[in-house]
C-alpha cells in the first residue's frame, strides 16, 4: 500500500510541473548555451611558410568572444590571441575587438624579448564573411605609427565543423582557450 501511495504522488507531482515552467526552462538553457558563430580565415600557403588571419567566433547569448591567430611564417602553430572589448549590434552588423599577441622576438637594448603586438578590428561581420580594418600596434613603441589593412575573411566550412561541439558555457571555454591555445601560442606578456 505505502508502494502505491509513493507511486501515485511521484505521478501527481510530475503532473503538477506545468508545460510553461518546462518550456522557461529550456528557453532559460538555450538563452545561456554557446552557439559556434564560425571559423573566418584567408590564409596563403606557400612552401613552407603561410600568411593571413583566422578568427574563430563563438556566442552564447548577446555575448560574442573568440581568437585570433595571425600566420607570419610556418603554417603550425600561429601566434593567437583572445578577442578583448568586442562589440557587436546584430541589427547593423558592426563588428569591434582588440586583441593581444607576440608575433616574434624584438631586442629592448639588453635581451631579446616577445613582442607586445596590439590589435583592434573593426568592420562587419555577416554570416558568411568578416570584411573590415586590422590596425596593428607595436606596443614598445607606442608613438610608431599603427600598420593598417583591410582584411575579408570568409567562413570556413570544414574548420567551422571542427569547432563543434561548442563548450558548454563562456566560462568552460575560456578555461579551455587559456590551457589549451594561450598557454603556448598567446602573448608573452
Amino acid at each position: 500500500m505505502l508502494h502505491q501511495t509513493l507511486s501515485f504522488i511521484l505521478v501527481l507531482a510530475c503532473c503538477l510541473v506545468s508545460p510553461a515552467q518546462t518550456t522557461k526552462t529550456k528557453a532559460a538553457k538555450a538563452a545561456r548555451s554557446v552557439a559556434v558563430l564560425g571559423d573566418f580565415e584567408n590564409i596563403r600557403h606557400f612552401t613552407e611558410d603561410a600568411e593571413g588571419y583566422r578568427l574563430q567566433l563563438w556566442r552564447e547569448g548577446k555575448h560574442v568572444f573568440g581568437l585570433l591567430s595571425i600566420y607570419t611564417g610556418a603554417p603550425y602553430d600561429p601566434p593567437t590571441g583572445m578577442l578583448e572589448e568586442v562589440k557587436f549590434d546584430p541589427r547593423t552588423r558592426q563588428f569591434s575587438f582588440s586583441a593581444r599577441l607576440s608575433l616574434g622576438l624584438t631586442h629592448n637594448g639588453e635581451k631579446w624579448v616577445a613582442t607586445r603586438d596590439g590589435f583592434t578590428f573593426k568592420g562587419v561581420l555577416g554570416r558568411n564573411e568578416i570584411s573590415g580594418t586590422l590596425r596593428q600596434y607595436d606596443l614598445f613603441l607606442p608613438q610608431s605609427t599603427p600598420l593598417s589593412k583591410r582584411i575579408k575573411l570568409r567562413r570556413s566550412r570544414v574548420a567551422t565543423q571542427e569547432m563543434l561541439p561548442p563548450p558548454e558555457s563562456y566560462a568552460a571555454w575560456k578555461q579551455w582557450a587559456e590551457e589549451s591555445i594561450l598557454s603556448q601560442l598567446g602573448p608573452k606578456w
